[in-house]
C-alpha cells in the first residue's frame, strides 16, 4: 500500500491514508507529503475524498471502509487500481509466482533502468535506491503481481512471468488445482500479442499454456528450455558466474552478486522477460551485473562479535530450502548456519506442518519465534512449539524463543565467531537481527 501511495504521490495526485500502527515507512510517507491522519478511524474519511484505496487484508467491517460506502464515495481494492493505472502503459510486466516475486520485480526493473526506459515499478519490497516504487509515465511500467486472493486477476499485462507455484495461501484456494486454476486465470489476462514467460518445471505447466493463444517462453537450468544457464560457478568473493543461451545460442555471460540457485532462475526469466520486449542482451546483462537485490532478501545487515547476520524474508518450505542451502554455501568452515525463524499465519503453518519439518536439514541450530500473523486469529490449533517437536524429531537441533529478549539471550550463549546468523520469517523478526546488532 505505501508503495501505491509513493507511486500516485508521485504522479501528482494529493494521497491521505492511515495505518493502526506506526512505522518507518509511515515515516517515509509523511516525508513526502503524504496526509498520515493516524489510527484507522470513520472519521478520517471527508467529503473531499474523490477514491478511498483499500487492501485485500482489510475487512468489510473497517470503519473507514464502511464510512465511505455510507457516504457514497467509490472505493477500490489495491489491486484494481494498480490494474486501472497500468492500462496507460503500453509496455506493462507483471512478475506472478508463489516464491521470488520481489526479487524479479527488481531484477526486471534493473533492467529497464539500465536500458535507460525509465520504467514505473511497484514492488513488495525495498530496493537497493530504498524505494518500493518509482513514478514515471514513460509507457514502461513493471508490477510485482500477487496470488493471494486473486489479486492479479485485476491485471493484463502485456508480458506475464510466472516463476513457479506451490501450496499457499490454502485458507483461500482450499487446493492446489485451485491454485493452477488461478495461475491459469493471469496467463489468460495477458494481452492479445503478449507473451507468458515461464519457468519450464513449473507445477501445472500444460494446464497453464495448453490453447493460450499468446506467445510461450519457458526458461530454466535445462537445454529444453527457450532461455537457460550454462557454466555456474561461485567465486572465491561468492558472485556467481553462468552463461545464458537462448535457444541453444549463446545470449550473454552474467557476473551476478546474488547467490543461489533460485536467484539464477530468477535472472533467467527477467532476461527472458526483457529480450522479449526488445531489449538488447548488453542491456539485459549490465542490469542482471548491476542487480544488488532487495531488502529482507539475503540482506547482509552486519556483524555481531564475529557473527555474519543475514536477514531473508523466507516464509515457505520451499523458499526455507534454497536460503538456508545458500547460506550453508557461503558460511566460513567450521562456522554454523543458525536460523531464527518466525512462522507466518496460523494457516500456513498448519497446512505445511510437514514440509515445514522437512525444511531446515542444512541449517545446524534452529530457534524458533511464536508464530506471527497479520490477519488471522489464533484458534489454538497450533503453535511453534507444535513445529518444534517435529523438527527434533527429524534429528533438527531446535529450540524455541518465547519473546525477541530471550531470542537474543539464546542467541548470545549459542553464538561463536564464523557462524552466519539467519534470521528468517515475513514477520517482523527482522528487528530481533537489527536488536542484536544494536
Amino acid at each position: 500500500m505505501s508503495g501505491l501511495a509513493l507511486l500516485l504521490n508521485g504522479l501528482g495526485y494529493a494521497v491521505s491514508g492511515s495505518d493502526d500502527a506506526d512505522s518507518k515507512t509511515l515515516d517515509i510517507l509523511i516525508k513526502v507529503g503524504i496526509n498520515i491522519l493516524g489510527r484507522q478511524k470513520a472519521e478520517n474519511i471527508t467529503s473531499d475524498i474523490d477514491l478511498v484505496v483499500y487492501t485485500a487484508a482489510v475487512k468489510p467491517d473497517n470503519p473507514e471502509l464502511m464510512a465511505a460506502k455510507e457516504a457514497g464515495i467509490y472505493t477500490m481494492e489495491r489491486a484494481g487500481l494498480l490494474g486501472h493505472i497500468m492500462e496507460h502503459y503500453p509496455y506493462s510486466v507483471c512478475v506472478a509466482g508463489t516464491h521470488g516475486k520481489t526479487s524479479t520485480t527488481a531484477l526486471v526493473a534493473e533492467i529497464l533502468l539500465a536500458a535507460g526506459l525509465d520504467p514505473a515499478i511497484s514492488i513488495g519490497g525495498y530496493m537497493r535506491d530504498g524505494h518500493n516504487y518509482r513514478a514515471s509515465d514513460s509507457g514502461h511500467i513493471v508490477l510485482e503481481a500477487c496470488e493471494f486472493a486473486d489479486q492479479y486477476h485485476k491485471f493484463h499485462p502485456l508480458v506475464g512471468i510466472i516463476l513457479n507455484i506451490d501450496n499457499d495461501h490454502m485458507d483461500y484456494f482450499k487446493s492446489f488445482d485451485n491454485i493452477v486454476k488461478s495461475f491459469k486465470k493471469f496467463a489468460n489476462n495477458i494481452k492479445q500479442g503478449g507473451s507468458l514467460i515461464i519457468y519450464g518445471g513449473t507445477e501445472g505447466f500444460e494446464e497453464i499454456t495448453q490453447d493460450l493463444g499468446r506467445s510461450v517462453i519457458t526458461y530454466g537450468l535445462d537445454s529444453k528450455y527457450d532461455f537457460y544457464a550454462t557454466d555456474i560457478y561461485y567465486d572465491a568473493a561468492n558472485e556467481t558466474k553462468f552463461n545464458i543461451f537462448n535457444k541453444n545460442v549463446h545470449y550473454t555471460n552474467i557476473s551476478f552478486k546474488l547467490p543461489g540457485r533460485h536467484n539464477i532462475l530468477n535472472a533467467l526469466g527477467a532476461a527472458a522477460c526483457c529480450h522479449t520486449l526488445g531489449i538488447a542482451s548488453d542491456h539485459i546483462k549490465n542490469g542482471l551485473e548491476a542487480a544488488c537485490g532487495v531488502k529482507r532478501r539475503f540482506e547482509h545487515k552486519g556483524y555481531y562479535k564475529g557473527v555474519k547476520v543475514v536477514d531473508d524474508y523466507a516464509h515457505h518450505p520451499e523458499e526455507i530450502k534454497p536460503t538456508l542451502h545458500t547460506a550453508k554455501m557461503i558460511c566460513d568452515k567450521p562456522g554454523r548456519v543458525v536460523c531464527v525463524f518466525q512462522p507466518h499465519n496460523y494457516s500456513r503453518t498448519r497446512d505445511l506442518m510437514e514440509e515445514f519439518a522437512g525444511a531446515f536439514y542444512d541449517a545446524d541450530i534452529v530457534i524458533l519465534l511464536p508464530i506471527y500473523t497479520s490477519r488471522e486469529g489464533d484458534a489454538g490449533e497450533v503453535s511453534s512449539l507444535t513445529l518444534l517437536g517435529k523438527l527434533q524429531e527429524n534429528g533438527i537441533n531446535a529450540m524455541y524463543a518465547c519473546s525477541f529478549d530471550d531470542g537474543v539471550e539464546t542467541l548470545n550463549k549459542l553464538l561463536s565467531p564464523g557462524d552466519l546468523l539467519l534470521t528468517m520469517g515475513a514477520g517482523d523478526v527482522n528487528l530481533l537481527a537489527d536488536q542484536l546488532l544494536a
